[in-house]
């Protein structure tokens, strides 16, 4: 993120020289995935995922809301539907409109004063939404993880270990546990209004004087204590829980084979929910990982070239955006009855479609 000590009161002067280095041979390549990342493919999926997400939302509610399970996944799914609106953001195509070819390092609102100042404001809270919605996402899959063990591990005491009312709690308490850091980073981020020449100006969110002042402690704890928690902390978590469940799923279904003479073709019905859960819970932790890894060892060219860096974030989040599209697709192919339940809603009678 770019840095600026310049206050708010410096907005249009016009003798402050602009930050905005432009850079006259950018390189083509960066420049072609970033703007095909950014204007096409990460809409199209963001948006694509809006949708499914909706269908997977309608089919949890229709399948009823008794069951801890369903309760842990239509929170995930509205989760992810929030991050998912950052893909769609038109305030976030507004900052790149006149700057497509990245020849500026600063990108902005190249619009009056009043106007881009409205639309910093309305960015912010879009800003709020997608990163509250993204915590919260990256926390419920290891919730529902522990949640899972306790389903098999404890199916006699489960139903009393945890109630629809304290799912719906749990849930909660993960957006409000998020909310305080995502509301202070977003505090940390001021409007600067800088002259370009020729009677132009562009609006830019960067680092308030204080974070500036205090960066080492504001980096520090971003990029190492919460970008951890949320990542490699929230991963292992993941792959232990599913680790264990599944070795216990496994030995049960041996030893009930070997007391029962009677062959079920069919799983039983924690098995297929606890399926369920563990493949939504299994694609994030397989996604992050990815960019975990991407963003360690591509960190320090990132930081040097700024259009590598807006360009491999544009694909990486277009990982995230994968990421959070896909559990309609989970629902619906690993979970018979969800999938009965979606082909239900479009039954027709009398000639009509209903849903």
């Amino acid at each position: 993120m770019a840095l600026d000590s310049q206050s708010t009161t410096d907005t249009v002067n016009p003798t402050v020289p602009h930050p905005a280095v432009r850079d006259s041979n950018p390189d083509q390549t960066l420049v072609h995935i970033y703007a095909a990342m950014f204007f096409i493919v990460n809409p199209s999926v963001a948006g694509a995922g809006l949708l499914t997400n909706s269908l997977g939302l309608l089919v949890l509610v229709r399948s009823g809301m008794r069951r801890t399970s369903n309760i842990f996944l239509l929170g995930l799914t509205l989760a992810d539907s929030m991050f998912l609106l950052g893909g769609v953001a038109p305030t976030g195509f507004l900052q790149y409109t006149f700057n497509a070819r990245l020849t500026y390092a600063y990108i902005g609102w190249r619009y009056p004063y009043p106007i881009a100042y409205s639309i910093h404001i309305i960015h912010s809270v879009f800003t709020t939404v997608t990163n509250l919605g993204l915590y919260t996402s990256t926390t419920l899959p290891a919730v529902i993880s522990v949640e899972r063990c306790f389903a098999i591990f404890l199916p006699l005491k489960f139903k009393q270990i945890m109630t629809t009312n304290k799912a719906i709690f749990i849930i909660i308490l993960v957006f409000i546990a998020w909310l305080p850091w995502i509301l202070f980073w977003q505090s940390c981020l001021d409007f600067f209004y800088y002259p370009l020449g020729g009677n132009k100006f562009t609006g830019v969110q960067q680092l308030s004087p204080y974070c500036t002042s205090n960066y080492n402690i504001v980096h520090v704890f971003d990029d190492y204590v919460l970008n951890y928690l949320s990542s490699v902390f929230l991963v292992t978590i993941i792959v232990v829980g599913s680790l264990l469940v599944s070795v216990k799923i496994r030995l049960t279904h041996a030893t009930r084979k070997k007391l029962s003479s009677r062959k079920s073709t069919h799983p039983p019905r924690t098995t297929r929910t606890t399926r369920t859960l563990l493949a939504v819970s299994l694609i994030f932790s397989i996604t992050n990982f990815i960019y975990f890894v991407v963003v360690s060892v591509m960190s320090e060219q990132m930081e040097e070239n700024s259009q590598l860096n807006l360009a491999v974030n544009a694909c990486l989040r277009c990982l995230n955006y994968l990421s959070s599209s896909s559990n309609f697709y989970v629902y619906i192919f690993l979970n018979k009855n969800f999938k009965s339940i979606f082909i239900a809603l479009f039954r027709v009678e009398n000639g009509r479609y209903y849903i």
